[in-house]
């Protein structure tokens, strides 16, 4: 009877617990929900205007490009450009362009036509000449060169007289954009410039290029068009109203990191403060944080607009008790952390076990030639040296017989913890090989650094003094030590070079031992 009323209470117990989880998981799962459908109603909204102002930054960007294309074709059928016709075509077009810094007529100038170039620029611009950059602020007369292409027409000219006669070939920038515009016969946009031109301090820009074609179809010159890159961003936005949003504008073309290009909000008018603002891109976000990227061509290089929702940009969700927070978090946490910790400690274990060696506690076997391979095939791609250290015990055997299996299981753990600390970096990796012998492998190491390597373990080992008696001169534990190197080719044998190791370890072995021998092989 008492035997069935405990029973009876533990299985009340255990009811009542049961419920009470059930509780809190209906609970939950109802929070969940009513979370999710607002988040997913936020998320619509996010992306429409996401969605809403990619559609404006593209039309923005594709009126600019088409600018330069119409000044391209414009000066294509002036066989003689005026500059009266020049800052028409530019005024008539200007007004429906914001950002613009100037738009410019530089044609391509051999060395023996320059001064005749400089002495007729010189009716349009007084004391014209050709200039070059030698620092942000600094211009000076342009070095000889057997070909120019000097700013010959700017328009609007006011804020732009420095780079009237500026030498575009004389920035390796520019003359990147040059190339590439030839090449493509097309638009193209150079990096993030420098506007040195602005009076209100440091400003980025961005360059539209175009190469201009002679009549016998070689390139006459080149028309630009520099426009202020937080200028023709921030219009585009003009007909949308302002929600909240934050943009990060990067340069993502060409491999390696995005370089920032602006940094705004459609809730900020004065942005200069912002302009240094280091890029951080939000690789890993909250769950409910709303972002989203746009990729925008310019020419040919690629923009990546990174857009997030600020502070207050949708209403904020029901309150949660602080308590009930606190009571959550902690529940999940600590499941969450003994479910890690517990995971964490059997994928060690199974590690472990799969690929330690349980006598030296070294690596295993298989383990080393996994390395191996993939250490042969990291040598092949970048073409640098692979050398490996096999070391082996002197007449193992005898002193098995002799001192028996547990001695030698002993003495095989103590050579391994001496050769496991021999090699310096932490790249050099060690394991026992099979019965007596053990192998270090030594990524991007020429022969000579495996060959020392090598000495300083045949020494480590005979500092141990284990005594071996019947080994001559001294009775102690000795071994004998191959350092093989190999610069391996697409084509080479591993199994091929380690064999030629064992086979120079196998004949120092047969002899009287103790030796450090060198290997260098093509490994073929």
């Amino acid at each position: 009877m008492l035997a069935n009323l405990r029973f009876r209470r533990h299985r009340e117990r255990l009811y009542t617990w049961l419920i009470v989880l059930a509780g809190l998981a209906v609970a939950l799962i109802a929070a969940w929900l009513a979370r999710d459908h607002s988040m997913r109603q936020a998320s619509d909204g996010f992306q429409r205007e996401v969605s809403a102002r990619s559609a404006a930054f593209d039309a923005s960007v594709a009126r600019h490009v088409q600018m330069v294309r119409s000044l391209a074709a414009f000066v294509a059928t002036r066989d003689q450009l005026q500059a009266t016709d020049f800052r028409a075509f530019v005024d008539s077009m200007r007004g429906g362009i914001p950002g613009m810094q100037a738009m410019q007529w530089m044609p391509v100038v051999g060395a023996a036509q320059r001064l005749s170039f400089e002495q007729a620029a010189q009716s349009d611009y007084a004391n014209y000449r050709l200039t070059e950059q030698v620092s942000l602020w600094e211009l000076v007369q342009a070095h000889e060169r057997e070909q120019y292409v000097p700013v010959r027409l700017v328009e609007p000219l006011a804020g732009n007289e420095p780079v009237v006669g500026f030498d575009a070939l004389s920035d390796p920038l520019l003359a990147d954009a040059l190339a590439r515009a030839a090449a493509s016969g097309d638009v193209v946009a150079t990096e993030r410039l420098v506007l040195v031109q602005d009076d209100d301090g440091v400003r980025y820009g961005v360059m539209l290029v175009s190469a201009v074609p002679g009549r016998d179809g070689s390139v006459r010159g080149y028309v630009a068009g520099v426009f202020r890159i937080g200028d023709l961003l921030q219009a585009a936005l003009a007909g949308l109203p302002p929600v909240g949003l934050h943009f990060s504008v990067t340069d993502a073309s060409g491999p390696g990191a995005e370089r920032a290009l602006h940094v705004f909000s459609d809730r900020l008018t004065d942005v200069g403060d912002l302009l240094e603002t280091p890029f951080e891109p939000h690789e890993k976000s909250p769950a409910d944080a709303l972002l989203a990227t746009h990729d925008l061509r310019v020419g040919d290089r690629l923009w990546r607009v990174y857009y997030e929702a600020g502070p207050g940009y949708f209403a904020p969700l029901p309150p949660v008790p602080a308590w009930a927070a606190a009571l959550v978090v902690l529940l999940v946490t600590a499941m969450v952390t003994a479910l890690l910790l517990l995971m964490q400690k059997r994928a060690q274990l199974l590690a472990r076990s799969s690929l330690a060696d349980g006598l030296s506690g070294l690596a295993n076997r298989a383990f080393c030639d996994r390395m191996l391979a993939a250490e042969w095939d990291r040598a092949i791609r970048f073409g640098k040296p692979l050398s490996v250290v096999v070391v082996d015990i002197d007449h193992f055997t005898d002193y098995n017989a002799q001192f028996g299996p547990l001695a030698g299981d002993d003495c095989l753990r103590r050579v391994g913890h001496v050769l496991a600390e021999v090699p310096a970096r932490s790249s050099d990796f060690v394991c026992r090989y099979s019965g007596d012998r053990f192998v270090v492998i030594l990524p991007e190491t020429p022969h000579a650094g495996a060959h020392a390597l090598a000495g300083r373990a045949a020494r480590a080992v005979q500092a141990l003094a284990l005594a071996h008696p019947g080994r001559t001169p001294e009775p102690l534990v000795s071994v004998s030590v191959v350092a093989a190197t190999a610069q391996p080719q697409r084509g080479d044998s591993l199994p091929g070079f380690i064999g030629k190791a064992l086979e120079l370890l196998d004949s120092a072995e047969r002899g009287e031992g103790n030796a450090v021998l060198g290997l260098s092989v093509a490994a073929g």
